[in-house]
């Protein structure tokens, strides 16, 4: 053995959306139900000399490498924080599964990977609250993606309140490969001040609860986004026809467009359906990663 470090980066999912005002200093306040799906971006990091970065897989491209990478931040942050901890260099790869620009919190799923792992290589014990603190220095989803578990997210995603129980369920990824502006789509909101999130059911265990508090639920950049990028409403409404689908909408600010499942075989069943229509576009089916299931947050 080498004496790598592996940790995943999964990808985020928007189940709803809702863009419920916008602060003094031009943030917006969000509320949002966060899921993680069992497919990732992957940290793998080796003892070195010196900290160094490289970026691999199938995305390695569009996601660019050295400083200005949000896993070289991550990793430059935690030594600044706590240099005692940090250790020695790291050479650090990052396999880039997941498209970028996508809706799916890949750099920011990165970064919290990133984070995770050194909390784990640590000697000593770091802080929970301070380590989600550094994370949102970094980035509004990082905290969220330090759980990567099913979670309330409020604010500008610093308020996350990770739930104690969620169904078993599946999900379908599906992305044009064009990426889509975080910051155009927000340009394009008709209004900023939309109504909150219902409550949730207490406890959430059965998939037709969560189908149906999701009825009664939005993303509300997914009008300015589907202007943007028509083929995401022809996503959407390509989805909704697809066998077992519970819902059909898209995540973050696009461009990655989800369906919910009831079954895995189901999920495979879609997912084959969009390769074959959709040539050239990225598919992925997977199970959504429970409370249960996910890795405890570092202590």
């Amino acid at each position: 053995m080498d004496g790598s470090l592996v940790e995943a980066a999964p990808a985020k999912v928007n189940l709803a959306l809702h863009v419920t005002g916008r602060r003094a200093d031009g943030y917006h306040e969000l509320e949002s139900l966060v899921v993680f799906a069992d497919v990732a971006d992957e940290i793998v990091a080796r003892p070195s000399r010196a900290d160094s970065l490289a970026v691999t897989g199938p995305f390695a491209a569009a996601a660019g490498g050295g400083e200005g990478n949000l896993v070289a931040r991550a990793l430059a942050a935690f030594r600044a924080r706590w240099p005692e901890a940090a250790g020695t260099g790291l050479a650090v790869e990052l396999r880039k599964n997941l498209p970028v620009a996508a809706g799916l919190g890949g750099g920011s799923a990165d970064a919290a990977a990133m984070l995770r792992l050194l909390a784990r290589r640590s000697a000593t014990s770091i802080p929970p609250a301070a380590l989600a603190e550094l994370a949102l220095r970094l980035g509004a989803d990082v905290p969220a993606c330090l759980f990567s578990r099913p979670c309330e997210m409020r604010g500008v995603g610093e308020i996350i309140h990770p739930l104690p129980t969620f169904p078993a369920t599946h999900i379908v990824l599906v992305n044009p490969l064009l990426p889509v502006a975080t910051a155009d789509v927000f340009r394009r909101l008709a209004r900023r001040d939309n109504p909150p999130l219902p409550p949730l059911p207490q406890p959430l265990t059965r998939p037709a609860q969560l189908g149906l508090w999701l009825a009664g639920t939005r993303n509300d950049l997914e009008p300015a986004a589907v202007a943007l990028l028509p083929v995401i409403g022809e996503l959407i409404a390509e989805m909704a026809g697809l066998e077992g689908c519970v819902l059909a909408r898209m995540s973050g600010s696009g461009g990655t467009v989800f369906g919910l499942f009831g079954s895995a075989a189901q999920a495979h069943q879609a997912a084959h359906e969009l390769r074959r229509t959709r040539h050239g576009f990225w598919v992925a089916a997977a199970p959504v990663i429970t409370p249960q299931e996910a890795a405890a947050p570092p202590q």
